[in-house]
């Protein structure tokens, strides 16, 4: 929490210093700063002004001054380092750890004070969109996808790995488990265990992505969720192992096994 409060600067001053214009250069020539570039930016925002950048980022301070919305956001989300703020014209709203991506013109270095009246500088853009988005799509998008489709049932509870996401940074294994039983069924994602090429990863928890995870099925119910491990090679089969339990104490239940 300390950390942005020192980072956040006062969003008056932005709306003071912007005015009320937002919205970037109508020329149809945009010149972008290539992906591979952006983390240049923010050691010399100058030196890009009047070039365009699409961005990621996770907001963690915002405000509204009548039609203009400004946003400021973390680039390096894992560290909360690499700041920028966004400004547009836009009835949109945005909260605190929303995910977004921007595309617009850079107009340099924006220095503000933050709440303890500090000198703090950060990439300043005119936007011309702001899109809500997801960890998954704005932090580590995947740059492999490979459609799976396979199912095992135990004790009339069927688990299906629907997809996998290659990302440079995780994968994301797509899980859904039906429980067609009459009793609840427990498959925890969050302790499954995957092996590839002889080595075994166990799952990992993105606390910044918040997936959504598998853990006690009401019978008759239905309960989807997304495994993240780490990155995995998309040419080799992959196994996926996640143990089952159930409410019926009668029933010995296996565990949930896919090759893939």
């Amino acid at each position: 929490m300390k950390k942005f409060l020192i980072a956040a600067i006062s969003l008056v001053m932005v709306f003071a210093f912007f005015g009320c214009g937002s919205g970037g250069s109508d020329s149809a020539e945009k010149e972008y700063v290539d992906q591979a570039e952006i983390s240049k930016v923010f050691g010399d925002p100058d030196a890009y002004k009047g070039k365009y950048i699409k961005i990621a980022g996770q907001v963690f301070n915002t405000d509204r001054d009548g039609d203009t919305v400004a946003v400021q956001a973390w680039y390096d989300v894992e560290n909360y380092e690499e700041d920028f703020i966004a400004y547009i014209n836009s009835d949109e709203s945005f909260k605190t750890d929303d995910f977004i991506i921007v595309d617009g013109m850079i107009e340099g270095t924006f220095s503000g004070e933050n709440a303890f009246g500090g000198e703090i500088a950060t990439v300043q853009i005119n936007a011309d969109s702001i899109e809500k988005s997801t960890y998954a799509e704005a932090i580590a998008p995947a740059t492999e996808t490979r459609e799976v489709n396979k199912e095992v049932t135990e004790a009339d509870a069927t688990l299906t790995v629907s997809k996998v996401e290659f990302a440079e940074s995780e994968t994301r294994i797509y899980v859904e488990l039906n429980n067609k039983s009459d009793y609840t069924v427990s498959a925890y994602t969050g302790s499954a265990r995957i092996v590839q090429d002889g080595k075994q990863y166990d799952a990992d928890y993105n606390y910044e992505a918040d997936y959504p995870e598998i853990d006690d099925v009401s019978a008759g119910a239905s309960k989807e969720g997304i495994i993240c491990v780490k990155p995995l090679d998309p040419e080799k089969e992959i196994t996926l192992h996640i143990d089952g339990y159930t409410e019926n104490y009668d029933i010995d239940m296996e565990e949930f096994q896919l090759t893939f």
